[in-house]
């Protein structure tokens, strides 16, 4: 909400900014130009201006539940105007984290169960209706990959993978957001935004534009839960989050993941050191995408990136426990007990097996940090420059078309006039 606020500020200085450029180059005696364009960009700007003084509302109305921050801002708003309404914000930052998490607990879980059954139902059928089956769209033999789309539907992908590791190596990696773009060729950048508690998190991920696509990104809700037949669940669905508004901004389209997750557990034939991977990605990719830009991810990218994953994974140490359902579990104590035990006992050789339980994280403080980000990927230098310059151009585009606009009909009009002058 705060970066809408800010977004309708810069909103209106465009706006304004048209209208006055279209009172100075549009001369007075071409009614018709005149009068269109006026009542275009007056409604416009009427309508900025509306959603302007709703949103102030709304910060009026939040500072004033805080006392303490809303009588600092006052003092601060007699004398530096900047910085009160600097302080301004971050009331109205304070006030929504605070109203949502005292929420938390209740409508995120009656939103987990829902998603546990939607994503299991999904993964586990061959054929969701009669009307609506899953068709093979590519596969590869080595490792044994298999990718289906469901019929009917813009992107609904699920993947089917067989990989050279045990379920818990696979787990660990696959729900470790910030390790997303190690594997998954699309991945640009990713984080946790807030944790929940052990199990739970707020992440966000941005893709990689596929030309001529835009970049997307999505804000998820992702659980992670050890099932009763002893599989391995990460399932997420997107969320709001005021720390993490859409970025319209910077070109990025803010896509909805209805579904999405994987369950890992062993092979069919119960192969030992391999275990099975089955991914479901259910969006709403917003925007315009075509076609073939979409059948490139589900043909080409998703392969590839499950046999990138699966070159990772066969090169790692492999667990035998979970460190994610460890700790989602309340069991990592106890993990890292086992685990200095055998250590003293066989000299350091069951390390690899447990893995670093001990040096992670604490979940306590890191929900201490309710709001605020506590692990990022870095993008690369070279795509954080491309990056930015696109940026610098999308800005500037609609201005540069728009008064391009204007001024080839200011020539067209002044030819006009030169030429009825010239021939009486």
């Amino acid at each position: 909400m705060v970066d809408d606020y800010l977004g309708r500020w810069k909103h209106l200085f465009s706006l304004l900014s048209c209208y006055a450029l279209l009172l100075v180059v549009v001369p007075y005696w071409y009614p018709i130009l005149y009068l269109f364009l006026g009542l275009f960009l007056g409604v416009r700007l009427v309508l900025a201006l509306a959603r302007h003084l709703r949103l102030f509302h709304k910060f009026v109305y939040a500072a004033r539940h805080n006392s303490a921050e809303f009588k600092t801002a006052n003092v601060h708003w007699r004398r530096r105007p900047k910085f009160s309404a600097t302080i301004y914000l971050k009331t109205l930052r304070k006030v929504i984290m605070s109203e949502r998490t005292n929420n938390d607990g209740g409508r995120y879980a009656n939103q987990i169960q829902k998603m546990k059954a939607q994503f299991l139902e999904m993964a586990d059928s061959t054929n969701l209706s009669h009307d609506n089956p899953w068709v093979l769209v590519a596969s590869l033999a080595n490792p044994s990959i298999e990718v289906y789309k469901l019929q009917n539907t813009d992107f609904c992908v699920k993947v089917i993978a067989e990989l050279n590791c045990t379920m818990e190596t696979a787990f660990d990696l696959l729900s470790d957001i910030t390790r997303r773009g190690e594997w998954d060729d699309l991945c640009e950048e990713s984080g946790i935004i807030e944790v929940i508690d052990n199990a739970t998190k707020i992440q966000f991920m941005r893709t990689k534009g596929v030309w001529p696509a835009s970049p997307r990104d999505t804000l998820v809700l992702a659980h992670v839960e050890r099932l009763p037949d002893g599989r391995y669940l990460n399932v997420a669905q997107s969320v709001e989050h005021p720390d993490c508004p859409p970025r319209d901004g910077e070109n990025i389209v803010r896509m909805e993941a209805k579904i999405s997750g994987q369950v890992v557990g062993p092979t069919l034939d119960n192969q030992p050191g391999m275990c099975r991977v089955v991914q479901v990605a259910d969006g709403d990719l917003k925007g315009w995408i075509p076609k073939s830009v979409i059948g490139f991810i589900a043909t080409k990218s998703v392969p590839n990136s499950f046999k990138k994953l699966d070159t990772i994974l066969k090169v790692l140490e492999q667990k035998t426990v979970s460190t994610v359902l460890a700790r989602a579990e309340g069991t990592a104590d106890v993990v890292a007990q086992r685990k200095d035990k055998k250590s003293s006992e066989d000299e350091g050789d069951g390390d690899a097996a447990v893995g670093s339980v001990t040096n992670l994280p604490s979940p306590s403080a890191a929900a201490a940090t309710s709001g605020t980000m506590i692990r990022r990927s870095a993008p690369k230098p070279r795509a954080s420059l491309l990056s930015r310059i696109r940026t610098i151009l999308d800005w500037w585009s609609p201005y540069m078309v728009t008064i391009l606009f204007i001024l080839k009909i200011h020539r067209l009009i002044k030819g006009k006039k030169q030429l009825e002058y010239f021939y009486g």
